[in-house]
């Protein structure tokens, strides 16, 4: 199956970014009519502040490496998915990496190489290749000609279901897990913050609302959080992370939602996870939340949890949502005796939820 035929059959968003090579498969990708129906975009980065620009930060390790071609398939996944739509008509984002040192005009003193990655919904995989030492133009297309080739091999085999080597992106995404609204990426934040931990699936404007509240109280910006290992549910994998990150960010590029940060946590699942990693912190959460976490069902020690988290100077801010038929908020909901100082009423109340929105998802797929 040739690979405009493939994607075409496929429900495909595809992004591909690459530095130091792909001319050739970009040709091959643009060069059949009818591709806009998978294809986004290509980004072709050839100075080095452009690359920085893309994937959010300056590499301290050289560009033609796996690490670099991993987070510009990172950020070429997010391109895809802001374009892919959502609901039932939604495509699978496919982000196509390519980060290369192929012939030019002078041996170099190292290998020519080349480093790929591709992220989709199926599958998360990289791949290495050398190339042999060569100077000139001639030299330049056949390796780029060679690069083709093995991307278009990629990608069929992907569509087709097969994978190869299967690549363990997340420690490439928490290396620098905080996503800001301008693109840039920044290790972990250490110390204190407002933040609203939440599953965000999907973002919508009750999120937004609650962030505004707890930020005309406080007087400061609040930092979205996102857990990769949720409490009682199944892991998040690295394309679902960032297809959330892209439509949260997707909606800040609208100018809604604040222009606030993301950052992806692993290994913080409670609110203690989270306060040990950065004490003196504030939470914004839901009444719904709040009930869950107080309820020893989950095998807590509730009152020696809420000692330490005093310790660690945190703090709640709860916003009442409307649960069944009636709105609960933080003054129907009991506070183990001696704790109520750490929690705090925002103005208002949610009427609208993540699970609400993807049930009208799947009854519009249906």
């Amino acid at each position: 199956m040739k690979l405009h035929e493939a994607l075409t059959k496929s429900p495909t968003s595809l992004h591909f970014a690459c530095a130091g090579a792909g001319v050739e498969f970009i040709r091959r990708l643009w060069r059949t009519p009818g591709s806009s129906s998978y294809l986004t975009g290509t980004s072709l980065l050839q100075a080095y502040q452009e690359i920085d620009t893309y994937i959010g930060y300056t590499p301290t390790g050289g560009y033609c490496s796996r690490e670099v071609a991993a987070d510009l398939a990172i950020a070429a996944f997010r391109h895809a998915a802001r374009a892919s739509g959502v609901g039932p008509e939604a495509r699978r984002p496919i982000g196509i990496a390519l980060s290369a040192a192929v012939a030019s005009d002078r041996i170099p003193r190292g290998e020519q190489r080349a480093h790929l990655c591709v992220i989709s919904e199926r599958a998360c995989f990289q791949s290495h290749l050398r190339l042999e030492k060569a100077l000139g133009e001639p030299a330049r297309r056949r390796h780029d000609e060679r690069l083709a080739d093995v991307l278009e091999d990629l990608i069929l085999r992907l569509v087709a279901g097969e994978t190869g080597e299967v690549a363990e992106l997340v420690p490439a995404l928490l290396e620098r897990p905080c996503f800001l609204a301008d693109g840039r990426r920044l290790p972990a934040p250490t110390g204190g913050g407002l933040l609203f931990p939440a599953n965000f699936n999907p973002v919508h404007e009750g999120h937004w609302e609650t962030c505004e509240a707890a930020e005309r109280l406080l007087r400061q910006q609040a930092e979205l959080n996102l857990e990769a290992n949720p409490p009682n549910k199944e892991a998040i994998s690295v394309p679902q992370l960032l297809r959330r990150i892209a439509r949260v960010q997707a909606e800040g590029a609208r100018g809604i939602g604040g222009g606030r940060a993301l950052t992806v946590t692993s290994g913080q699942a409670t609110y203690l996870d989270k306060a040990r990693a950065r004490p003196g912190s504030a939470f914004i959460l839901g009444a719904d939340a709040l009930i869950r976490f107080l309820d020893p069902v989950w095998g807590y020690d509730v009152g020696g949890m809420l000692a330490e988290l005093r310790a660690l100077g945190t703090h709640f801010y709860v916003r009442a949502r409307r649960i069944g038929p009636s709105v609960t908020g933080l003054d129907q909901v009991e506070i183990p005796c001696g704790f109520g100082g750490m929690f705090h009423r925002l103005d208002g109340h949610s009427e609208i939820s993540s699970r609400q929105l993807r049930a009208k998802e799947q009854v519009r797929a249906s």
